[in-house]
């Protein structure tokens, strides 16, 4: 039971950061990579900071203990020391660190129940090479919700334009998932393909101003004056408009096409089952590879069902804030005392991991993406929709979603292709299970077939976008 509780609670776990005073922070924001030394050994860590709104916070990978993607707290920055921590279950494991004056290396003190090793922390590189030929510019679009910052990437010659747009959750520009920074790479791989691209941060997120709980139907109505933008200040450059959406991305570009005149669309990872089913479909996946036992999976299933009709419903939360304080309460107190008192106080614990369990499911975006039903969508589409899927996607099935895809696109009643990308997770890298626990793990490159079938789609409809 124990080892079970951890496991639901590093899932649950989303530190809330806090606004900090003193030192110039913004220059941490980066990937860092380095080591902790136990026992004469180094155990190696990756941590990525981003700084936003002046908060800075992050997350990190320990790969020696399968531990990826756990978000970090920043907690204290002054004359040059950079306190920050991230939750075991057991407690906080803290980093007490120094910031050399070139502010490219944190040296100092880790420390977990009650146990103190030295680490090292060196500020990686930003990726040269190739990404340092690319001429990329950053522009801001004025839409009727916000300002969006992003980056253009022009060809020489007159070309279509690829339109990123991201997934869920609040992405920056590059949408970095386990240190893969997705977009980015793939606006460079377009551009080697002969394509311009633009891609940018969510509103709130990076550079972009205004509300980041927004809806499905507020990052439509962004991107159609996205477009509208782009098409009018860049026509001399941009031969037609493609958009490609990762996961929700794809649900809000097809939105999109439905209002404004688009060349195609291109899902990549998208789902085509409701909100509440795609989630069914996780946890049942995800569970299954954990162990979690048949019980516990129905049990979750069914509390999810009551917070789904609160939401759809703008109910009352209190029961449910009661049953979630419960089935806490009652794992905690399963553990060990010594844990048990490395939690702090009891009652304040609880109630924190409540507001932090609670806080999507109570958002706008939540509310929006359950109610949304993509097939719907998809068929007021009219430009060309390719649909891709990893084979080995653990977060979009690409089983049952291929299989709706399929079925829509044989009926006649839009122009949809789909493609099976072989060995592909859900950020179509080569993978190995598909989880999300190996994503930092796998090389930073994507699978063989899916730039090339991107390459197919947009060579074949580009002829075809009216003038």
């Amino acid at each position: 039971m124990y080892q079970a509780f951890l496991k639901t609670l590093s899932l649950l776990l989303i530190l809330i950061p806090v606004p900090l005073q003193g030192q110039d922070i913004s220059d941490m924001e980066g990937n860092w990579s380095g080591y902790i030394e136990i026992d004469n050994r180094e155990m190696g860590i990756q941590i990525t900071f981003s700084y936003s709104d002046q908060i800075l916070d992050g997350t990190i990978d320990i790969p020696n203990r399968g531990t990826f993607t756990i978000p970090v707290e920043v907690i204290d920055t002054n004359n040059n020391q950079l306190v920050f921590q991230y939750e075991t279950g057991r407690g906080p494991a803290v980093f007490y660190g120094s910031v050399n004056t070139n502010g490219d290396k944190i040296s100092g003190d880790f420390e977990e129940s009650g146990n103190v090793f030295p680490f090292i922390l060196n500020k990686t590189s930003d990726p040269g090479g190739f990404y340092a030929d690319i001429p990329e510019s950053d522009i801001t679009i004025s839409t009727g919700n916000a300002n969006i910052g992003g980056s253009l990437i022009l060809r020489n010659e007159r070309s279509p334009l690829v339109l990123l747009v991201s997934g869920s959750g609040g992405e920056d520009r590059n949408q970095e998932i386990g240190g893969f920074q997705t977009f980015r790479k793939l606006s460079s791989r377009l551009y080697e393909q002969g394509y311009s691209s633009f891609r940018y941060d969510d509103p709130g997120i990076g550079e972009s101003t205004g509300n980041p709980d927004v809806t499905l139907q507020e990052l439509s109505a962004d991107l159609v004056d996205i477009i509208q933008h782009l098409r009018t200040e860049y026509s001399e450059s941009i031969s037609g408009i493609v958009l490609l959406g990762y996961n929700q991305g794809g649900i809000v570009s097809a939105m999109a096409a439905a209002e404004i005149e688009t060349d195609g669309v291109i899902l990549a990872a998208t789902p085509f089952v409701s909100g509440e089913e795609n989630i069914e479909q996780q946890i049942r996946k995800i569970s299954s590879v954990q162990d979690v036992s048949k019980e516990i999976v129905d049990q979750n299933l069914a509390f999810q069902e009551k917070i789904y009709k609160v939401v759809r419903e703008d109910g009352d939360w209190m029961p449910i804030e009661e049953q979630l304080e419960m089935r806490l309460r009652s794992q905690i107190e399963e553990l060990p005392l010594e844990h048990q008192n490395a939690l702090g106080e009891m009652n304040a614990f609880i109630q924190s991991q409540i507001d932090r369990q609670l806080e999507t499911a109570k958002s706008r975006w939540f509310k929006s993406w359950i109610e949304t039903d993509p097939v719907s969508v998809f068929k007021q589409t009219e430009a060309p929709i390719l649909a891709l899927f990893g084979a080995k996607d653990s977060q979009v099935l690409p089983q049952s979603n291929l299989t709706i895809a399929d079925s829509l696109a044989s009926s006649g009643d839009l122009y949809l292709e789909t493609a099976l990308v072989d060995e592909a997770n859900h950020l179509f890298q080569d993978a190995n299970t598909g989880m999300p626990t190996e994503y930092s793990m796998l090389d930073k490159e994507f699978a063989d077939g899916f730039i090339s079938r991107i390459d197919q789609f947009i060579d074949s409809i580009q002829f075809r976008a009216p003038n």
